[in-house]
């Protein structure tokens, strides 16, 4: 890691440090939203907001491939199916 990740890290872990020490006051405090607002202290909104769309990028992405995955699937499904009937179909011929 660069001197500059180290430093970020430290920062992180000291952050949530504090935020934890906090919300364990707090019943109703949202982890998430301690998670972000601690990366973004540490990085800066612009920095984060990046960050989040780069996320938002690979969480879409893996939605598509993940539907695309899936209509393969029903689609060997059926093409699987019609095989074993037609070698069904063959069978009973004999």
């Amino acid at each position: 890691m660069t001197t500059e990740a180290v430093k970020i890290m430290k920062k992180l872990k000291d952050k949530r440090v504090e935020y934890e020490v906090i919300a364990s006051s707090y019943s109703s405090v949202n982890f998430n939203d301690i998670v972000n607002r601690i990366i973004a202290e540490v990085l800066g909104p612009e920095r984060y907001g990046r960050a989040q769309a780069e996320v938002q990028r690979l969480k879409d992405q893996m939605s598509q491939t993940q539907v695309s995955t899936v209509e393969e699937i029903s689609q060997l499904k059926v093409e699987a199916a019609s095989k074993e009937a037609e070698a069904q179909r063959k069978y009973e011929e004999l």
